[in-house]
Order: C-alpha cells, then structure tokens, then sequence
C-alpha cells in the first residue's frame, strides 16, 4: 500500500509515519511555523510554491490537514530544505544537499 502510494504522491504525513514508525505531524507544523518567519517569507508565497490555497497552507501550519508526498517535496524544495528536515526527523536543513 505504502510503495503504491508513493508512486502516485498521495502519501500522507500519518502514512509515513505507520510505514517508518516516525512521529513527525507536530514538528513538521513547528517547522513550517519556523522556516515561514525565519526566512520572512509571506504565507501567500509559500502556499503557491506549494500549490495550496493560502487556507489550505494555515490548514498545514495549524496541524488541521496532513501534507500529501507531493506537497512536502514542493515545500522541501521551496524552503530549500529536506525533507527530513521538513518532518522534524533532523536538525540539519542542508542534510539533501551533496557532500563533496
């Protein structure tokens, strides 16, 4: 079930979490709080980088609605994070990007 999800992008955080034992819904909405005012990014950017209605982007942030696969990848690659980072499973951001 999980593989065939994947292939499709419609993933859910809590489906990761089933399949990897990771509990991550809290901290990727700490998360996405933080990178927002970190970066001092406005939520209307984000949320068309994402694809999301700006309510859709509050619904993620405030924990009411759980990002598909295809929406943490957008949000990893707009943040320029990954998505380990993105979920709360590393506290290093550049953790995507290749070591030389």
């Amino acid at each position: 079930m999980v593989i065939s999800s994947i292939h499709n992008h419609s993933v859910t955080v809590n489906t990761l979490i089933d399949f990897f034992g990771v509990g991550c819904v809290v901290t990727f909405q700490e998360r996405l709080a933080e990178l927002h005012s970190r970066r001092s990014v406005l939520k209307k950017d984000a949320a068309k980088a994402a694809g999301l209605s700006l309510m859709g982007y509050y619904r993620y942030e405030k924990g009411d609605r759980e990002p598909t696969l295809s929406t943490l990848l957008r949000l990893a690659d707009f943040f320029d994070v990954s998505l380990d980072y993105l979920c709360g499973r590393s506290d290093n951001p550049n953790s995507h990007k290749a070591q030389p």
